[in-house]
This record gives C-alpha cells, structure tokens and sequence, in this order.
C-alpha cells in the first residue's frame, strides 16, 4: 500500500499554535478510488449533456418539419379559398339576373303604383 504524505504549514489558531510538522497521510488507494469515481461521475454527466443535445437536435428537426407542414397546409387552405371565390363568382352571375329581374319587376309595380296614387 503506497502513502502520500502532505505537509501542511501551520500558523497560530485561536486555541494555540498547531504544530508545525503535523503531516496528514492519505491513503493512495483511497485517492485513487476518489478519482476514478469523479471520472465516472464526469462520464455520466457527459453522456447526459450528449443525450439531451440530442434530443434537442430531434425536437429542432420536428419543428422545422412542422413548421414546413404549416406552410404547405396554409398554402393549400388558400388555394381551396380561391377556388372556391372562383367558383362562385361564376355561379354569382347565373343567380343574379334573377334577383334583378325580380328588383326591376318591383320596381317597375312600384312606379306604375305611385302613378296611380298621383
């Protein structure tokens, strides 16, 4: 078993003067043990860090893809409009003699009544 010794300069505290040539001695399995946990943390961490860079590239890709379904949806729903504008302006001029047949004949009575009234 191998012994790391440090040597720790000491000043005066308030209970007194520590002695000078205190040394502490960490046990370098222990050390080692200490650094190979922190790497497996540092590890564990990285690999979370790529995991959610990941994810984040994937909802990225999901929101340009819906946003392009978006505009395609609304570029259709606009065309359907159009046509539909379409469709009907050509239907509006069948229909409308009819409702202007019905205000001249409406108002021709109107006129030949007010005549008469005179």
């Amino acid at each position: 078993m191998t012994v790391i010794c440090i040597k720790i300069c000491t000043q005066t505290g308030p209970y007194g003067r520590v002695p000078q040539n205190q040394i502490l001695c960490f046990s370098f399995n222990k050390l080692l043990l200490q650094k190979e946990e922190l790497e497996q943390r540092h590890l564990h961490l990285l690999q979370v860090v790529e995991s959610e860079k990941t994810a984040k590239w994937q909802y990225t890709q999901q929101c340009e893809e819906l946003t392009s379904e978006i505009k395609k949806l609304r570029a259709e729903v606009s065309f359907l409009l159009e046509c539909r504008n379409e469709r009907m302006k050509l239907a509006w001029p069948l229909a409308e003699p009819c409702h202007a047949t019905r205000r001249e004949g409406f108002t021709a009575s109107f006129q030949r009544s007010s005549k008469q009234d005179v």
